[in-house]
């Protein structure tokens, strides 16, 4: 059959990207989806995302399809070296995603921490720094804080895992 690869995707094409390939057979897709809680106006609503933005995973047989997947409208590349390569993803790694998302999306975990709570930064360059959280990103894991700095704020972007309850 062939060995999996990544695709990376231009943004929001990943299911453009899976339905155009589809039509081949010999080409086995994999866009495991993500659902999340998220507000609409005054409402929460559950959504169904995709667990790895502006990525997807194939099996097929290089030498055959590589040019197709390569040339499909809305893909950017395959994941590889600079010499345009691709690299393979271990059977293993695509099966302990199918088992966990094949027949159902995987259910997203609540935010952490919520608006307003106060955190400290605990790594990176503004590590010791406080501030106020303010919410979480989509589908990356990043959230935006208000750092407390001489006689300002400064609104931030940081990795979930960089933050911590003060």
């Amino acid at each position: 059959m062939g060995n999996w690869y990544c695709i990376h995707t231009k943004p929001a094409k990943e299911e453009t990207v899976c339905k155009l390939l589809s039509e081949f057979p010999a080409i086995e897709l994999l866009n495991p989806r993500v659902r999340r809680k998220k507000r609409r106006g005054v409402r929460r609503i559950e959504v169904e995302e995709t667990l790895f933005p502006c990525y997807l995973f194939a099996r097929f047989d290089l030498s055959r399809y590589m040019h197709i997947v390569r040339n499909t409208r809305g893909v950017r590349r395959m994941v590889g070296d600079h010499s345009e390569s691709p690299w393979t993803v271990d059977d293993k790694i695509i099966e302990i995603i199918q088992q966990r998302t094949v027949n159902y999306p995987v259910d997203a975990e609540e935010p952490r921490f919520k608006c307003g709570e106060n955190v400290m930064v605990t790594g990176g360059p503004l590590a010791g720094l406080n501030g106020v959280f303010l919410y979480d990103m989509s589908a990356s894991e990043r959230v935006v804080v208000m750092l407390n700095t001489i006689q300002s704020c400064a609104r931030v972007q940081l990795d979930r895992a960089l933050i911590a309850r003060s």
